[in-house]
């Protein structure tokens, strides 16, 4: 979104950009809002062909705060098993797409920032079988700060028990060794097999 001044401002940007050797064509489309505009030419964002939706933090916020509103300290439990769900659903779509553990991993570190999850995510291999994700700026915890303390990546360590556990062929659990509630400068996931 962009706060526009004037129509004559938008017609001196539409030929800057017009002057452009890789831009073909320049349109600009009322919103109908004095001073707001919007990408408005597409139907709905998508991501691999797939639909998706965008959630600010204040949607975050109420979704997550909603949970421990309503269940206490079970929404610790429920946004994990919701996680879960969505881990291996995902996990099905990057099999599809990037076929081996490595860069399917790899596309796992760059979607999580690509798509808001975290600032950066980084998977390192701590033995055979042991890996450790460090995730800068997961949101879920950072939206909890403040409010919760302790270990907050129920609904993210869902995620990524569902997502690796079908990667690996075997159960495997995400236990958070670091977390920010907690005082951390990151979060920390280890995973290993059950």
């Amino acid at each position: 979104m962009t706060k526009v001044n004037s129509r004559k401002r938008q017609e001196s940007l539409k030929e800057f950009l017009k002057n452009d050797p890789f831009i073909i064509d320049v349109e600009i489309k009322e919103t109908g809002i004095e001073g707001f505009g919007a990408e408005t030419f597409h139907q709905s964002l998508t991501l691999f062909g797939q639909r998706v939706i965008i959630l600010t933090h204040h949607a975050i916020l109420g979704l997550i705060r909603g949970f421990y509103e309503r269940f206490g300290e079970d929404a610790s439990n429920l946004l994990y098993l919701q996680g879960l769900g969505v881990g291996k659903e995902a996990i099905k779509r990057y099999k599809e797409l990037f076929g081996t553990k490595e860069l399917i991993l790899k596309a796992h570190e760059i979607l999580l920032s690509v798509i808001g999850y975290t600032k950066k995510a980084k998977f390192t291999k701590v033995n055979e079988e042991d890996y450790n994700l460090t995730l800068d700026g997961l949101i879920e915890c950072e939206i909890l700060k403040g409010l919760k303390s302790g270990k907050t990546c129920h609904w993210y360590r869902g995620i990524v028990t569902g997502f690796f556990s079908d990667l690996m062929g075997k159960e495997y659990k995400a236990e958070e060794i670091k977390c920010i509630n907690k005082g951390d400068k990151e979060c920390v996931l280890l995973l290993h097999p059950l």
